[in-house]
């Protein structure tokens, strides 16, 4: 995974990134921090208690469209392709080639090919 992580203007100056309330902020930056070189993260539980945030956190992210959960509990962060590019050599594949396969990447978005509640 590499040590450096970039944030788009075109994303954090968005609708839907605009006006989120700071621990949502804060939460979303520590998940662009923690994913992998896809943008997924598997240790969700585990961040939260790092941004000392509630679930509720979570859940406006999914609602504004930044963030993806798989029913596995799995998350992915909708707009990482926009935001990092990862040179070949350093480029580690997703462990989680399962959830991978769930989703589909148009334009450097990563849009779900199915409902993710009913996912697995």
């Amino acid at each position: 995974m590499a040590n450096r992580r970039l944030f788009s203007k075109s994303v954090i100056y968005s609708d839907s990134f605009f006006g989120l309330p700071s621990d949502a902020l804060k939460l979303y930056v520590y998940m662009m921090l923690e994913a992998d070189d896809e943008g997924f993260i598997g240790h969700t539980k585990s961040i939260l208690r790092m941004a000392d945030v509630g679930r509720d956190i979570l859940d406006m992210l999914k609602e504004r469209g930044l963030v993806y959960e798989f029913k596995s509990g799995v998350c992915l962060i909708a707009h990482w392709r926009k935001q990092n590019i990862i040179d070949r050599q350093g480029y580690t594949p997703t462990e989680f080639k399962i959830e991978r396969c769930l989703v589909y990447l148009d334009e450097d978005v990563y849009y779900p090919c199915v409902d993710l509640k009913d996912s697995e």
